[in-house]
């Protein structure tokens, strides 16, 4: 399955095939069914397969070229392998690899394949980084906790004003953009809410650039919030859960405060206020206690 897999994925020029093509979804979709019967072997033997695939030669455009569909393959393997593993399939060392290899490529996306050095690769380079991001969507409905815990201590050790810093930060928050909120418990919307309330965009406090960072956190809130205001008031608020809804409120709440009031401070910046239009029109909607 794996030969098959790479056939499909890698071709000899090192692109990566779309993830439309339907050969390509039938080999993921064979690994999704193994993955519920045997997932540790399976992981352990598609990280073999990662291991043994680096590419051997100069460090030139054709070289980082296979890497990064190599890595490609790799991820939307996992990607599929996370969405049908149950949390006691695999142990926490398995699962602490998987966030790592996630944390890895946001972080230090720019030092392996560098955007100026390799402009042609820019395209694969995305297309890989949105994978990352969807495989940390992935893991966050089974390990919220620990993916969220490792997003606030990685952006937090990057405040220093410096350009790599915040280039890494910018990386790590828009790789938070398919986050999974849990909302149907008391636990998950506690749990929810707590997130929401540490990644107020207003919280932090950066020297210079600030409405960057701004930005990208309600960017990021936006993308991790838009389905729960999609879910239309049949699924919105959740009941049995008044306690956690309370505390959700009063998060929520507080952000939109701070953001109508950072607004008015930047009303000569016509830009900054459609860029943050739809992000508050997602807090008004959260925020509403009362539905009809």
């Amino acid at each position: 399955m794996l030969l098959e897999l790479k056939l499909l994925g890698v071709r000899k020029d090192g692109q990566c095939l779309r993830p439309s093509d339907p050969a390509y979804e039938q080999v993921l979709d064979s690994l999704a069914m193994v993955a519920q019967h045997m997932p540790i072997p399976l992981l352990e033997t598609l990280l073999r397969w990662r291991e043994s695939e680096p590419p051997k030669g100069a460090n030139d455009a054709s070289t980082f070229q296979r890497k990064l569909a190599v890595e490609c393959i790799f991820c939307s393997a996992c990607i599929r392998f996370v969405e049908c593993c149950p949390q006691e399939g695999l142990t926490e060392k398995l699962w602490s690899g998987l966030e790592n290899f996630v944390f890895d490529w946001l972080i230090n996306a720019d030092r392996v394949v560098s955007q100026v050095d390799y402009p042609s690769l820019v395209d694969l380079r995305s297309l890989l980084l949105d994978l990352v991001a969807q495989l940390l969507g992935a893991l966050s409905r089974i390990r919220f906790t620990s993916v969220t815990e490792r997003f606030f201590m990685e952006s937090n050790t990057r405040r220093i004003d410096s350009s790599v810093a915040r280039s890494e930060t910018l990386s790590i928050i828009n790789g938070m953009r398919y986050l999974k909120l849990g909302v149907k418990t008391e636990g998950g919307l506690n749990a929810s809410a707590s997130f929401v309330a540490k990644a107020n965009p207003l919280n932090r406090a950066p020297h210079k650039r600030k409405s960057e960072l701004y930005h990208a956190l309600c960017n990021m809130l936006s993308n991790i919030l838009a389905p729960l205001a999609d879910s239309g008031k049949n699924q919105w608020p959740p009941t049995g859960v008044d306690l956690a809804l309370t505390i959700w409120y009063e998060a929520v709440g507080r952000i939109r405060e701070n953001l109508m009031h950072w607004m008015d401070k930047q009303s000569k910046h016509i830009g900054v206020r459609a860029s943050v239009f739809f992000f508050l029109r997602i807090l008004n909607w959260l925020s509403n206690k009362i539905t009809e």
